[in-house]
């Protein structure tokens, strides 16, 4: 997959090209950035690992997403840059996630990470943990 001429990603919230980059990358994801292009090579499996949003809401849900099909568990870092341009985006995730997959992704949250909330997405969490993750974030 090519993505080409996005340079306007480096002057967002955050230098979106490399922060999809570092967190793609960490995922285990096979990519090379040569200026404003991006070439992601191959069909490779991601794995869980630790992610950071550097507070950009579209990194945020990006890392979320990815961490879906992770295997293994994905720490998304300063999930609560999401609530900028969609504020209901992890209670609409668990909820499509449950019905589509018959099962609920685990979205426990971290004390802390670099003085932020996080969340930790994966896969099979009991109903006990997701009920207090709903109460901690409101959804």
């Amino acid at each position: 997959t090519r993505i080409r001429g996005a340079g306007e990603l480096r002057h967002k919230e955050s230098d979106r090209i490399a922060g999809i980059a570092a967190g793609l990358r960490a995922l285990g994801a096979e990519l090379d950035v040569d200026g404003d292009d991006i070439t992601i090579t191959g069909r490779r499996g991601l794995r869980g690992t630790t992610t950071d949003s550097l507070d950009d809401h579209r990194l945020a849900m990006t890392f979320a997403v990815a961490g879906l099909i992770a295997e293994g568990e994905t720490v998304v870092g300063r999930p609560e840059s999401a609530s900028i341009s969609y504020p209901g985006f992890f209670a609409d995730l668990e909820q499509y996630h449950f019905e589509k997959l018959h099962h609920l992704p685990r979205l426990v949250p971290f004390d802390q990470f670099r003085g932020r909330r996080v969340l930790e997405v994966g896969c099979g969490a009991g109903t006990d943990r997701v009920a207090r993750t709903r109460r901690a974030y409101g959804v």
